[in-house]
């Protein structure tokens, strides 16, 4: 029994050596099998992606910037006022959202700087220049005017020289298209 064995062993082994050698002459691997290769991979269209909707203004009150309407709350603030100034649009993430500008910075600025002097205060018409050039679009459109720098225009202004029982507190500057006295810190 033991030489059938060995014609087995014999003819396996001259299978694996055949193997082998036709393995070796096809560029197979050196176990006698052959090499698999796929082919090489096709390259998968690259699709151009959809163009994005437009952005829309939407909110109660025309607050927030988006790509579908979004019902909000409806309050209002000074600054919801101001986004008309802005631009609703794409941004570079893709994202909609606000595209600001001057003229949107300077209203928030607005909003947010309060009048210093009182209407009620009896030199009011004197601080802010009443009977004056006092239209503006900006803070340099203002100046300091007066004898005694109390006067905010947006001309030159001469005044009495006189010492007055009050002075008004904060900066001249532009607030909602008129130069006045105002301070940033104390919103209106």
């Amino acid at each position: 029994m033991y030489a059938p064995r060995l014609k087995l062993l014999s003819f396996s082994a001259a299978i694996i050596f055949a193997a082998t050698m036709v393995a070796a002459q096809s560029g197979g691997g050196p176990n006698g099998c052959p090499i698999f290769e796929p082919p090489p991979a096709t390259p998968t269209p690259t699709a151009t992606p959809a163009p994005l909707d437009p952005c829309i203004v939407t909110g109660c009150s025309g607050q927030i910037c988006a790509d579908a309407p979004m019902a909000t709350t409806c309050e209002w603030t000074c600054e919801y006022g101001c986004f008309p100034l802005a631009n609703c649009e794409r941004q570079s993430n893709g994202a909609c959202g606000w595209t600001t500008n001057s003229a949107y910075d300077q209203c928030v600025d607005d909003c947010q700087c309060g009048p210093t002097v009182d209407p009620s205060n009896a030199y009011y018409g004197r601080f802010e220049g009443i009977g004056f050039q006092n239209s503006c679009a900006t803070d340099a459109d203002c100046m300091v005017g007066g004898c005694s720098g109390e006067v905010c225009a947006a001309e030159p202004v001469f005044s009495t020289c006189e010492v007055l029982p009050t002075m008004p507190n904060g900066s001249c500057g532009c607030h909602n298209g008129q130069c006045v006295w105002n301070d940033c810190s104390s919103p209106r």
